[in-house]
């Protein structure tokens, strides 16, 4: 689910991208809270009881995906003369880990769902406006 968020997001052309990215990322981690809220009692086990199995790192596995996104994003904006500074990859990784283990946090600590979405929408502006800080963009 969140793999085919970001395709949408890489599908759209570079100027698109540029104007949409803060609403489209508000809306993708918004629907990857809708999912997560579908299955609460599934993500509670994963994010709660799942040492020593393939799900423990779950937000290390969303993070190396939003890097990857992060960096074709950074050059797509780079094609339309937007200027931006790069990021030693480590950073970009803590930033990332954390951005995810943030949102995680939502159900390890049973916020509401509706109290959730105004969390999200704050934090992801939080990180959007983060990176627009360190990357120039």
């Amino acid at each position: 689910m969140y793999c085919k968020h970001l395709e949408y997001f890489k599908g759209l052309s570079a100027e698109n991208q540029m104007k949409e990215m803060e609403n489209i990322s508000v809306k993708g981690m918004i629907s990857l809270a809708d999912y997560m809220y579908e299955h609460y009692d599934e993500f509670k086990l994963i994010l709660c009881c799942s040492k020593d199995t393939r799900y423990c790192d779950l937000a290390e596995q969303m993070a190396l995906l939003d890097e990857e996104a992060t960096r074709e994003f950074a050059k797509t904006a780079d094609m339309v003369g937007a200027s931006v500074s790069s990021v030693p990859s480590r950073l970009e990784h803590i930033l990332t880990t954390g951005l995810f283990t943030m949102f995680f946090e939502l159900i390890i600590h049973d916020v509401p769902r509706e109290e959730a979405d105004e969390y999200i929408s704050k934090l992801t502006k939080f990180y959007l406006y983060g990176y627009r800080g360190i990357m120039g963009f």
